[in-house]
């Protein structure tokens, strides 16, 4: 391989724009980089490339790029080295994502009833594992009606005492927790 991929990153900055930076540690041929997102890891278009960066080096090298127009929700990134003679070297395994958020994650609205819908905000509602406890820990029944513009709507099954329920949302790696108010 003509490049030694050290690190390939990928952050939401304060002005909703995504900084893609990555570094190399040894370039043999190489005549730049090129950057592309995907909604679904299938679809990929072009964000930019870095050209004209000298064909050798056995240095650390760092790059950076700015995605000006993300997509909302889940943006997928990866890397692609060009050679010198025009091959291509894609970085399958360093792919990178980020989520650029409109609003607040939360529970709406809050309170609610019993058998009341109410919609929990999500980045992958589709994928999220949820699970929902009473204040003493036990699992309580809860039904997913669907997904509506990266909500999943819910319904609390059966009849709970009024208080303090507790969800929690895994995704992409991270739990959190949510206060849900039943009256």
């Amino acid at each position: 391989m003509p490049v030694a991929l050290v690190s390939f990153t990928a952050k939401v900055q304060e002005d909703r724009t995504v900084g893609l930076a990555w570094t190399t540690s040894l370039e043999t041929n190489n005549k730049g980089f090129l950057i592309e997102r995907s909604k679904d890891l299938t679809r990929f278009e072009k964000v930019g490339e870095v050209t004209e960066i000298g064909a050798n080096s056995n240095a650390l090298k760092s790059y950076h790029l700015t995605d000006f127009t993300p997509y909302q929700g889940t943006s997928y990134y990866r890397l692609t080295q060009i050679d010198l003679d025009g091959k291509t070297t894609v970085f399958q395994d360093k792919v990178v994502s980020v989520v650029l958020r409109d609003g607040a994650y939360g529970v709406f609205p809050n309170p609610v009833i019993n058998d009341q819908q109410f919609r929990l905000s999500l980045d992958e509602p589709e994928t999220a594992v949820i699970n929902f406890y009473g204040v003493d820990g036990r699992t309580m029944p809860f039904q997913k009606v669907g997904v509506e513009s990266g909500n999943l709507l819910m319904k609390v099954t059966g009849k709970l005492s009024s208080g303090v329920y507790i969800l929690t949302v895994g995704e992409r790696g991270q739990l959190r927790k949510h206060r849900l108010v039943v009256e």
